[in-house]
């Protein structure tokens, strides 16, 4: 019985050091530890274990479960991240949305879905009904000179403003633009943006004024995976109870892309972080951070901010769906002057990414 007790405390203590490495390696860039990034994606699996080990060693030696229990606490953050609590726990809001601000990839609008012409339309009406006074996009297409694909001009029409920033990040022939889009129903005042060096992703803030408030608003796209169809497809392989050799070389593949990705994405953050920590306005972060909760990216852009999915979310506001993979990657954040009266998630499948908006007023 000594024996198993000591096994069992090896394993446990191994699943502990794993869960603090996750606390540890989100408050540390992955360009220190470029091989460990991987943990903190297993989070949620390893605090299921480690919650395990408190039950059982109840039953055996309630004194060693303090070992995962303390683990768990210091990791706490990271479940409030995943499991939005407070959101449960908090009363809706009675009070009126001053601010509405919708955060959304749309994938060029459905530019080379060749078969589906129906995606531009569906998009902008869905914009339409949601009527947002800022609306930033991700992943936005528009050619000036092409009226067969109207896609900018038309999300001005429609929210009835002429305040808008346009940001390409890519320029292709025929004078096509790739990038970022801010529209506000209020005036703006200042704007810039900056591209990431080596990629064609980038951030870009506006400063919009309502009634006597200046407000940022932060639109970001950080580097992406770029997961291929082969990728994907090795990626369900593993859950599946045949694994041959090819698969553990495709996996490799993909977790060397992942890795490398955190590492850009790590460095794209920091840079980020520098601009709105050196802002002085009211400030909204939003954007299509293609990283988890627990990640190194995502804790240096909130840092100090609130996560309106933390305030006002669901459990099944995932916001990214490829098959059997569902992840939280797009975000709105808000500095302390304002309240989330609501946030959802707008599960239609226009674009590999899902539309999010979130409801405030002041303090």
């Amino acid at each position: 019985m000594k024996k198993v007790k000591f096994i069992l405390l090896v394993i446990n203590v191994l699943f502990v050091i794993c869960l603090l490495l996750c606390y540890f390696l989100t408050n540390n860039s992955p360009d220190n530890h470029p091989s460990l990034s991987i943990i903190p994606v297993f989070y949620f699996v390893l605090l299921l274990i480690n919650i395990f080990f408190i039950i059982l060693w109840v039953f055996i030696n309630w004194k060693i479960s303090l070992l995962p229990l303390i683990a768990i606490i210091v990791t706490f953050k990271f479940i409030i991240n995943i499991l939005p609590i407070q959101s449960y726990l908090t009363p809706n809001s009675k009070v009126a949305p001053e601010l509405k601000i919708m955060t959304y990839n749309v994938k060029v609008f459905g530019l080379y879905n060749w078969n589906d012409n129906s995606i531009k339309p569906n998009i902008l009406n869905l914009i339409k009904t949601e009527n947002p006074d800022i609306l930033c996009l991700q992943e936005a297409y528009w050619n000036n000179y092409n009226n067969n694909f109207i896609t900018v001009d038309s999300i001005v029409q429609i929210l009835n403003t002429k305040f808008i920033y346009k940001i390409p990040f890519t320029t292709a022939v025929g004078k096509q633009n790739f990038g970022l889009v801010i529209v506000s129903k209020y005036p703006i005042i200042n704007t810039f943006s900056q591209k990431f060096e080596k990629s064609s992703n980038g951030f870009a803030f506006a400063d919009v004024v309502k009634e006597n408030d200046t407000i940022r608003i932060f639109n970001c796209h950080l580097q992406s995976i770029h997961f291929g169809k082969d990728d994907y497809a090795v990626i369900e392989q593993l859950n599946s109870d045949s694994i041959k050799n090819s698969e553990i070389k495709g996996f490799k593949n993909v977790l060397i892309k992942y890795l490398k990705s955190c590492r850009q994405r790590a460095t794209q953050a920091d840079l980020l972080k520098n601009k709105i920590d050196s802002c002085n306005y009211q400030k909204f972060v939003c954007g299509d951070f293609n990283d988890i909760p627990n990640s190194y990216s995502y804790n240096q852009i909130k840092n100090n901010l609130s996560d309106s999915y933390v305030k006002r979310g669901h459990l099944s506001d995932f916001t990214w769906k490829y098959s059997k993979i569902k992840q939280r990657i797009d975000y709105i954040f808000f500095d302390d002057k304002y309240k989330c009266i609501s946030h959802k998630v707008i599960k239609k499948n226009y674009s590999d990414h899902f539309a999010v908006v979130g409801e405030f007023c002041r303090r």
